[in-house]
């Protein structure tokens, strides 16, 4: 009988980047931004269920082994498509003020 072996989520690090804490201390921060006191204190109180869970777990074990800049390259990736994106919007009327792109921009960067 054959196993299926486990094989890895390719979104796990970009919901890292994208997935806000729906609550608490820290609710709208996204996860690959909470500090790392406040995921060892989840973790010591135990990770909720479900997908939720599964990534502040592996945030918690990125950030306590030195890890974070496999989250920051995903970051700067999705930085560059995303600001790609609204410049596209603006060059074709559906943003029309340049003040609307420099907001978007400056609340990625």
């Amino acid at each position: 009988m054959m196993h299926d072996e486990a094989k890895p989520d390719s979104t796990v690090l970009r919901d890292l980047t994208m997935t806000e804490m729906p609550y608490g201390k820290y609710k709208g921060r996204k996860i690959a931004q909470l500090p790392v006191h406040y995921l060892e204190w989840i973790a010591r109180n135990g990770f909720p269920s479900g997908r939720l869970g599964m990534l502040l777990s592996t945030a918690h074990i990125i950030k306590t082994n030195g890890l974070e800049h496999l989250v920051r390259s995903i970051c700067a990736s999705y930085k560059a498509i995303f600001i790609k994106e609204l410049r596209s919007l603006h060059k074709s009327g559906k943003l029309t003020y340049h003040q609307d792109i420099e907001r978007l921009i400056s609340e990625v960067e």
